[in-house]
């Protein structure tokens, strides 16, 4: 069965009506890996859903590599964040912890702020405002 509509659905007005609500499309995803001397930052922005998973699996077992592994994970631009990922920032975490690391997530945006505490996530992680503030925190 084909549906045609000769006018949007409802919920396109509906968030058509509401200029403030941005939607994004599911597939975009980035990131940035930057060297900032003995810290490895990692950018990332947009949607991360189940999808990207194994693509950032594997960046972060390079940055495990690393001896010790102090991981900078920048979520400023990170519009939404999927249960699956935020499962992989967990292991990511214990992961660097037992080779004698850390990871501390930074810029936390509103929506993935909200999404750690749903899930009662906030107080596993080290999490500072910005990159220089982890860098300065954890270097004492």
């Amino acid at each position: 069965m084909v549906i045609h509509f000769s006018t949007p659905p409802f919920w396109i007005l509906h968030f058509a009506a509401r200029p403030w609500i941005r939607i994004l499309d599911a597939m975009e995803a980035e990131w940035e890996l930057v060297d900032e001397g003995p810290f490895k930052v990692m950018r990332l922005g947009g949607r991360w859903e189940l999808m990207h998973h194994f693509e950032l699996h594997e960046i972060f077992e390079q940055l495990l590599q690393e001896d010790p592994p102090w991981i900078i994970l920048n979520l400023a631009a990170v519009d939404h964040i999927s249960s699956s990922i935020v499962g992989a920032f967990v292991r990511l975490s214990r992961d660097a912890r037992q080779k004698g690391g850390w990871v501390s997530l930074v810029a936390l945006s509103q929506s993935v702020r909200f999404s750690l505490q749903m899930l009662q996530l906030d107080d596993l992680f080290l999490i500072h405002r910005s990159e220089q503030e982890a860098m300065q925190q954890t270097s004492n």
